[in-house]
């Protein structure tokens, strides 16, 4: 649902690229490549100006080729472990983080959904821009 928010207050300013597979929910007001290989979305990525999404391997693509990164991280994993100090790393932090959970109900990941708005991510990429 928060990125769905932030895309709905974004897209107009911004191309909003979102490289799915089969199983992937689709973001409405987004350019979407379905099925493409990891390579070609890599490529894709090197024509971008900011990779922002979830610590996952697109992270560590926008790492290898010197891109700004706005990265969500949530509650999960500290990103002084997974993440790069060259991007913008949101992480919750409370007493139980990291939490670790795979699981969907995780109380702490909820709170963490909860607190990384799509406001903040939003002053996160004006404050990019703007230091540009």
């Amino acid at each position: 649902e928060n990125w769905q928010k932030l895309v709905n207050k974004i897209s107009n300013t911004y191309l909003i690229i979102q490289s799915c597979h089969k199983q992937t929910l689709k973001l409405d007001g987004v350019y979407v490549t379905d099925d493409l290989s990891f390579r070609l979305s890599s490529a894709v990525m090197n024509k971008c100006d900011l990779f922002l999404g979830a610590h996952g391997g697109f992270a560590h693509v926008a790492a290898a080729l010197e891109k700004s990164a706005i990265i969500y991280f949530g509650g999960w994993a500290p990103p002084e472990i997974l993440g790069y100090q060259t991007h913008k790393n949101i992480y919750f932090k409370n007493d139980t983080s990291p939490c670790g959970m795979f699981s969907k109900k995780c109380i702490h990941c909820e709170e963490a959904r909860k607190k990384i708005t799509p406001n903040l991510i939003l002053k996160e990429i004006e404050n990019l821009f703007s230091s540009k």
